[in-house]
């Protein structure tokens, strides 16, 4: 089913579009064929198909090179909130307000198994690395952690006292980091079960996570529409970004850690240079005004200057009761958005941000 990457790059631009983009962005792909809402998207991990799934209950996945449906899977009654691929790309988990997790064979279509325990909705999904578990996360408060080979529940972790919207492992899975709608960030040991950490720098709630490619810095999406970024170590505030200017659905670092991107309610997603942490690209995301639509995602490649990343968005001129129905797909000129700022390297970034980064 999956594609390589250089077939992908063989994507051709989109001819006729209104949207007006920025230099060094390029839309190169729509998706579209969803009856409702597009609330939550991801690749697998070899990148030839993109998954979606939202309000109309119905999942489908993509073929990023000819932008066809390969497959629907149904068994929800509900809104999907959360989406998942294991790190083979052989199993898929998604959750919503069914309050059920589901397990799918990619290729046959069956469902493996059904997890069973949170008493709400279901709005964060996320594989430990090596593939062996699934932490879940919801309405409920709660994080429970799911053996996927017999199916049982393994551990549940509390604490939280609102609704977890995202759950982020580690890059070596040891560390599972949980934010709520109270604004907190919890960093929870996954073997022992114990909590690690706690970051209290949000006034309003969280709604994003995610680790930096090299796992030593946090990125947390706020109600406010700032961005923090956190030291994993020492639990310190590296730095606050401003720029939008409503709430922040969602955030996702390219898989080169050079580029972050960020969506929000004021309409629009930004890209963010991460060794300068300046905004190179303001790219117009026209959506519900007051939705939670975290459907954002970069391809798994980590090698390509110019890498793709998948968004929930819509026509230019669709009103507001059929907005989200599309996934755009976008091609990033990574020289023209880095501005041709010289070779440095990822881990050269990290340590920069992350021993001389100031305080805002």
């Amino acid at each position: 089913m999956a594609k390589g990457r250089r077939d992908v790059m063989k994507v051709p631009a989109v001819k006729g579009t209104d949207q007006k983009l920025p230099p060094g962005v390029t839309l190169s792909r729509v998706f579209s064929g969803q009856t409702d809402s597009v609330v939550c998207l991801a690749f697998d991990p070899q990148g030839g198909t993109l998954v979606s799934a939202g309000a109309d209950s119905a999942i489908k996945l993509w073929d990023v090179v000819s932008g066809k449906v390969l497959k629907s899977f149904k068994g929800y009654h509900h809104e999907i909130y959360g989406l998942a691929f294991d790190p083979q790309g052989g199993r898929l988990a998604g959750a919503g307000a069914d309050d059920t997790i589901k397990l799918w064979d990619v290729v046959s279509g069956q469902v493996l198994k059904s997890f069973v325990g949170h008493h709400s909705g279901i709005f964060s999904l996320a594989f430990a690395p090596q593939g062996r578990t699934l932490a879940s996360a919801g309405d409920d408060g709660t994080i429970k952690l799911w053996d996927l080979t017999s199916g049982q529940l393994l551990r549940a972790f509390a604490g939280h006292d609102l609704g977890i919207y995202s759950l982020a492992f580690d890059l070596q899975g040891g560390t599972l980091a949980s934010a709520d709608r109270h604004g907190t960030i919890k960093l929870w040991d996954v073997v022992s079960g114990q909590l690690l950490k706690s970051f209290e720098g949000h006034q309003l709630g969280v709604f994003g996570l995610a680790f930096a490619p090299q796992g030593a810095m946090l990125a947390s999406a706020v109600a406010d529409g700032t961005i923090k970024l956190w030291d994993v170590d020492s639990g310190r505030l590296l730095r606050t970004l401003e720029g939008h200017t409503s709430v922040i659905d969602v955030v996702a670092f390219s898989p080169d850690g050079l580029l972050l991107a960020s969506k929000s309610n004021d309409q629009t997603i930004r890209l963010w240079d991460c060794r300068t942490w300046e905004t190179v690209a303001v790219i117009p995301s026209l959506k519900h005004d007051d939705t939670w639509i975290p459907g954002l995602a970069f391809h798994p490649d980590k090698g390509c200057r110019r890498p793709l990343l998948a968004a929930v968005s819509s026509p230019p001129d669709a009103p507001e009761d059929v907005r989200d129905r599309e996934i755009h797909l976008y091609e990033l000129d990574r020289d023209v958005l880095l501005r041709n700022s010289g070779p440095e390297t990822v881990s050269a970034v990290s340590q920069t941000v992350l021993q001389a980064a100031p305080l805002r």
